[in-house]
């Protein structure tokens, strides 16, 4: 789920970066971009919203700390209260992007105020990208710790950003020669 995520993010920075550098392509196929970038959006979400489930059963980051506290040794249990703490900290990026996931893509819950939400839970890309190193520096911790395993999540799926580049740029390219 975590490798899935950040090919989701990578994917979101890929269309960002190309509507940055060619904005007449956007410009001329706004509901292409636009669903584009939905999709990646609602499928980076879902990804997230797995990591961060509370339901028993899931690969979630709440469950993975659950097991850790069960089995894990003295060093490991150390340290899982600091995670807990951020993990229930309401000011976080973590808990925009719970909010994010719950409140604009899975749910909208009733009396849902679209206008409001968002300008109470705006996140730049940036933000969203600490907050998922956030999630994998936690992962990792735990993993590290209670089963010697550390993974790269982030890097298996970087190179989408520039194919999306490149992408925009050969679509651009096109464009001009019509």
């Amino acid at each position: 789920m975590l490798a899935l995520a950040w090919a989701h993010f990578h994917l979101l920075r890929g269309l960002d970066n190309g509507r940055l550098k060619h904005p007449q392509l956007v410009a001329d196929m706004p509901l292409l971009y636009d669903r584009m970038w939905r999709a990646a959006f609602d499928a980076f979400f879902s990804k997230v919203g797995a990591l961060l489930d509370s339901k028993r059963g899931t690969h979630s980051l709440l469950n993975f700390l659950t097991q850790a506290r069960r089995y894990g040794g003295t060093e490991t249990k150390g340290f899982l209260p600091a995670i807990e703490v951020h993990l229930s900290d309401e000011s976080t990026a973590l808990a925009k992007l719970k909010r994010w996931r719950h409140e604009a893509v899975a749910h909208r819950p009733a009396g849902h105020d679209a206008a409001a939400f968002h300008t109470s839970n705006k996140m730049t890309l940036t933000e969203v990208e600490h907050a998922l190193e956030q999630l994998d520096e936690y992962f990792n911790q735990i993993s590290w710790n209670l089963l010697g395993v550390h993974s790269e999540h982030r890097s298996a799926f970087e190179r989408i950003v520039p194919e999306a580049e490149s992408l925009f740029a050969a679509a651009s390219r096109g464009a001009l020669a019509e």
